[in-house]
């Protein structure tokens, strides 16, 4: 008598993976420091698939204060 193998005893014989899904690129650089924003871009050009028609997303790390909340506010009004 054979020793079944985990995926005998799981799924009834038959092996089964995971979903395929069709990927999505998407990415996001952090910018904290703006002299290093040119780095950080050629970087993430060299990640990115050339087939891709998604854009480089740039995320601008702001420190908090009160001064920026006021900026914040009068600039969406």
């Amino acid at each position: 008598m054979r020793q079944k193998k985990p995926a005998e005893h799981c799924f009834g014989g038959r092996a089964t993976g995971p979903e395929i899904v069709q990927n999505q690129e998407n990415i996001l650089i952090p910018i904290a420091d703006f002299n290093n924003m040119d780095t950080m871009l050629d970087l993430a050009v060299l990640f990115k698939d050339k087939s891709s028609d998604q854009p480089i997303n740039l995320l601008s790390v702001v420190p908090d204060s009160d001064n920026t909340r006021l900026t914040l506010i009068a600039r969406k009004s």
